[in-house]
């Protein structure tokens, strides 16, 4: 490769660069707006080629432009996902601890009738209640 050939593809990436870094700052409204404007391109102004080409590139940096913003939102949901995730896990701890409490609530006020039903003092207990109103 000689040095006018280097220099033709030294400027050319560097060209290259420049659009890519300037599709990537502008809106796709703006980036599909580029589009029709290249695709609208008569003849007489350039090669149907080029305007091809153009257009291709032009599109390219709109799918660029969608990718890299979806990018970001995946990854906010999945920042979200994990928030989502740990409440999930601190609403089951926190159910389990209710269905604890209930069980000390419930064994609490039946425990006391057992414990009569138990008691000799000769006072009637639950069982004995139970038993005398019957026939």
């Amino acid at each position: 490769m000689d040095a006018k050939e280097k220099e033709y593809f030294e400027q050319k990436r560097k060209s290259a660069t420049t659009e890519t870094e300037n599709d990537l700052k502008k809106s796709i409204t703006h980036l599909l707006e580029d589009i029709h404007d290249e695709s609208l391109a008569v003849p007489q102004e350039r090669p149907p080629e080029l305007t091809v080409a153009r257009t291709v590139a032009r599109f390219a940096a709109l799918i660029s432009v969608l990718s890299i913003q979806s990018d970001k939102q995946v990854q906010k949901n999945i920042e979200l996902q994990k928030d989502v995730h740990k409440l999930t896990v601190g609403l089951h701890k926190f159910t389990i601890a209710l269905i604890v409490l209930a069980v000390i609530q419930i064994f609490a006020a039946i425990y006391p009738l057992f414990k009569r039903s138990g008691d000799s003092s000769g006072r009637p207990g639950i069982t004995n209640q139970i038993v005398n109103t019957g026939r």
